[in-house]
C-alpha cells in the first residue's frame, strides 16, 4: 500500500484517469479552435501622391528654416558634411579654410540646429 492506495485498486483507477486526461485534451482542442470566420489581415495603404508631396514640401521648408539659423560659412560646411558627406579636407578646400576650422564650423552648426539658436543678423 502506497499513499493510501492498494495495488488492487490501481486497475480500477486507470480508466477514470484516462477519461479525465482525454477530456482535458479535448477541451484544449476546443479552446484552440477558432469558432468564427477568419478575418483577413489589415491592408496597409500607401499614402496618396498628394499626401506624399505635402510631406516632402513641409520637410523641405523645415530644413530651409533650420539652415537659416546658420551663418553662410557654417551653412556651407554643415550641408557639405551632413548632406553630401564630404571630408573636412574637401570642405576646407572649398571654403579656403583649414581642416580644423571646418570641423569647428560643422560642430557649431550642429549645435545651433539642435539648440534652435539663430545666427546673428548683421545690421548695416
Amino acid at each position: 500500500m502506497k499513499n493510501g492506495v492498494s495495488r488492487h485498486a490501481l486497475p480500477t483507477l486507470h480508466p477514470p484517469a484516462r477519461l479525465a486526461l482525454d477530456h482535458l485534451r479535448s477541451a484544449r482542442v476546443r479552446r484552440e479552435a477558432y469558432p468564427g470566420v477568419w478575418l483577413p489581415e489589415p491592408v496597409v495603404e500607401a499614402p496618396s501622391a498628394e499626401t506624399s508631396i505635402l510631406v516632402k514640401s513641409e520637410l523641405t521648408l523645415a530644413f530651409l528654416f533650420l539652415l537659416e539659423r546658420l551663418g553662410a560659412e557654417e551653412r556651407a560646411a554643415f550641408v557639405l558634411r551632413e548632406v553630401f558627406d564630404h571630408s573636412y579636407r574637401e570642405i576646407g578646400e572649398v571654403l579656403g579654410k583649414t581642416e580644423a576650422a571646418c570641423r569647428q564650423l560643422v560642430k557649431r552648426g550642429r549645435e545651433k540646429v539642435r539648440e534652435g539658436r539663430s545666427a546673428p543678423v548683421a545690421v548695416r
